[in-house]
């Protein structure tokens, strides 16, 4: 799927942006080809488990699914896989487990919700932002990352919270795994304090 992707950005980034009075650098099109593969890598993806989800009648339930991993995933950053296969398979398996626990576990109740919002913040307050890149970014950054990862996570929390279980397994179940995701393997750091 990379080759296909990284052509067709290719042709695009050709078709928009390389006309005389648009040329634009060398180091920029590196930035604009990286940009694009990944938007359509990702449309790829989302229009693979969306057409899914319409053959099982669970569009809904995946909208949600993938809207709660996603705005703690924007803060919280997480493991990322090594291939775009790898990254294919591990979003499948998060929507997979989502869908399945949505359909088929009675876990959250509201008693074992309250236990999730303690564990749930506390990895937060503790990993994240956990990321590649996040050795990067400077303290306030960090900080930043970290409250706005937290006060997302409170509000779907809060949503869940009065939703049957169904319905709150769609919300908890992949901010669970997104928050797995963000503990550091090995006991290692991934920011630190940049100057």
């Amino acid at each position: 799927m990379l080759n296909i992707t990284r052509t067709v950005s290719e042709k695009v980034l050709l078709l928009c942006c390389c006309e005389n009075e648009n040329e634009i650098e060398f180091n920029e099109k590196a930035v604009y080809l990286y940009g694009l593969e990944l938007i359509l890598n990702n449309v790829i993806k989302m229009g693979f488990y969306m057409l899914i989800s319409i053959v099982l009648g669970k569009t809904i339930e995946s909208l949600i699914i993938f809207a709660s991993f996603a705005a703690i995933r924007i803060f919280a950053c997480g493991w990322h896989a090594r291939t775009d296969f790898g990254c294919f398979a591990a979003c499948g398996c998060m929507w997979g487990i989502s869908l399945l626990c949505s359909e088929y576990c009675r876990v959250f109740q509201n008693t074992e919700t309250i236990v999730i919002v303690i564990i749930l913040n506390s990895l937060l307050v503790l990993f994240s932002p956990s990321d590649n890149d996040c050795d990067t970014m400077k303290i306030l950054e960090v900080l930043k990352l970290k409250m706005s990862s937290i006060l997302v996570l409170n509000l779907l929390l809060g949503i869940s919270f009065f939703q049957n279980t169904h319905w709150k397994n769609c919300i908890l179940v992949p901010v669970l795994i997104e928050c797995i995701t963000i503990i550091p393997i090995g006991g290692k750091r991934k920011w630190k304090e940049k100057r």
